[in-house]
Parts: structure tokens; sequence; C-alpha cells
């Protein structure tokens, strides 16, 4: 695990960040080394100044699933980007993943995180609730991450890394709507929390 998470690392020791607010950035060849716009520029080794920096590690205590969930910032206004690689999967199963309001609990309790972060209150009634991604502020939880973004699917392998770096113009890691605190949680396709992680900071 630990040359897959240097990979992750390396996400913010030498990437390209030419922050769109309206397209999101796909990662070169899914190494998450390299990051660049389909219609910008040539992919360059230019260190960015990134601000802030929110990293989930992510386990379980009762799979082998583990991995990472990260959002960051070039600066205190630019729009968060946020991506995931997570290993260990059920092969071709689709997950959802969500910021949940609290941490995770004692030898790793996903449960005690409580429930999915909605600073707005969308979610009045979960029986009616549908996340429209291209109007999350008005109809998604923010924390509902693969409402907004999509589903997390893993390959045969049970690998899932994210297509692309998606931008977030409501949470941040460094302003309003903070993640910093809370945790991210994985859930199967019957909705169990089958693995979490604290969201640490590790600003620069």
């Amino acid at each position: 695990m630990l040359c897959r998470f240097a990979t992750l690392a390396a996400l913010f020791g030498a990437v390209l960040l030419p922050l769109t607010a309206t397209r999101s950035l796909p990662l070169d060849s899914h190494r998450a080394v390299y990051v660049r716009d389909t219609t910008a520029a040539p992919v360059t080794k230019t260190k960015p100044s990134i601000t802030r920096t929110g990293l989930a590690g992510i386990s379980s205590a009762t799979t082998d699933i583990q991995g990472a969930v990260y959002f960051f910032q070039t600066d205190h206004t630019s729009p968060a980007m946020m991506g995931y690689a997570l290993y260990n999967l059920q092969p071709h199963q689709t997950y959802s993943y969500h910021v949940h309001v609290s941490p995770v609990g004692a030898n790793h309790n996903c449960t005690a995180t409580g429930g999915h972060y909605d600073p707005y209150s969308v979610n009045k009634d979960a029986s009616t609730y549908k996340c429209d991604g291209t109007q999350s502020k008005t109809t998604c939880e923010l924390g509902d991450l693969s409402g907004r973004f999509g589903s997390i699917k893993a390959n045969g392998d049970g690998v899932a890394m994210s297509p692309q770096l998606f931008i977030d113009s409501y949470l941040s890691v460094s302003n309003m709507n903070p993640v910093h605190g809370r945790s991210i949680v994985l859930h199967n396709g019957k909705g169990d929390r089958v693995a979490c992680g604290n969201i640490e900071d590790i600003a620069n």
C-alpha cells in the first residue's frame, strides 16, 4: 500500500492545476501525478501553490478496503478539488461515498460518523430526496459526493480511481463549509458503511 499512497502524495508535489470553474480536470492516465485541462496548455511539472489540503485515509475494521479521498485548494478564493483512489473493493461493484458530520469513532466505528454533511438542510425527507449534481446547493446534501459527482465503480481488480479531479464550488478546505474534522464514509450497494476515514488537515 505504501507505493500507492506515494502516488497520491505526488499529486500534491508535482501537479499542474489550471483552475477552471466550469469543467472538471482529467487525470493523466489515472496516475494521479499530472493534471491537465483537455483544452489547455501541455502538462507541466510546475509545483502549484496549494494552500490547504484535506486527506482522508480510508480503511475498514471488517474488510480489506484501503485508499484515500483527497481535497485541496490552490488559494482561499478558488474552488476545492476532490479525487479518490481505493483498493480491495469488490470487483465490478458500485459504491457511494459521502462527507459525514462527525469523525470516525473508537475501534474504527464508521457508525459514529453520524449523518451526511448537509449544512443547507436540503434533505428534509429521505423518502423524496433526489440529488441533481447540476444544482448541488438546492437539491443535494453537500456531503453527498456520489450524488453530486457520480458513484465509485470498482474495476475487475477491485480498484477505483477518480476519472478526473472534481471541482467543488461548495465544500472547502480553507473557508466556508470546511471538510476538516469530518469524515468520509464508503457505502456498498446495500447502503452498509463498509469503510471510512477522518479528513485530516495536511496544510502546507
